[in-house]
């Protein structure tokens, strides 16, 4: 796990996959390794397998911020239409900024791609709007600038995708 940890930190994910499945391999409910498992699948746009293993992550450890917030943002964002349910990941937005992550943007980010993929696109606007408001200024320009640009798609009456391969 620690080796895939530092690949991952290396820009080297596909390396760093390897590790992760390894450590999953030999503890099959290791919910930091599962976690870590689900964001490099997610990164390597493997949205399926990354799913699963956010789903394991959270069986593994109950009300998972970071798992629930990764979860909830794949599945209102992925081009997959296979992977993509916008409901569930209303939901678990909904949940994780409940359970404390209203200040924390990765929440916000992912309650507002799942507003804006069941249609609710200027309630997502709106809300990622308030938080750049409140914490813009603590984040660095160019996280403020893709934030400002999702604010701006949800505008336009457009849900923001990530493409799966």
């Amino acid at each position: 796990y620690n080796l895939g940890v530092i690949r991952q930190r290396a820009g080297r994910p596909g390396e760093a996959l390897a590790n992760y499945e390894q450590a999953v391999a030999l503890r099959p409910d290791y919910p930091d390794a599962l976690y870590a498992l689900g964001l490099v699948r997610a990164e390597l746009g493997h949205h399926p397998a990354a799913v699963a293993a956010f789903r394991r992550a959270l069986a593994a450890r109950r009300d998972w911020l970071d798992a629930e917030t990764e979860l909830a943002w794949l599945l209102a964002v992925s081009s997959d239409a296979g992977v993509r349910d916008p409901q569930e990941a209303l939901a678990l937005a909904r949940h994780a900024r409940a359970a404390g992550g209203q200040d924390r943007l990765r929440v916000v980010d992912a309650l507002s791609a799942a507003m804006a993929a069941t249609g609710d696109h200027a309630g997502a606007a709106r809300d990622l709007q308030a938080w750049l408001d409140r914490h813009g200024g603590t984040i660095a320009p160019g996280v403020a600038s893709e934030v400002r640009a999702r604010v701006d798609l949800y505008r336009r009456g457009t849900a923001f995708r990530v493409e799966a391969r």
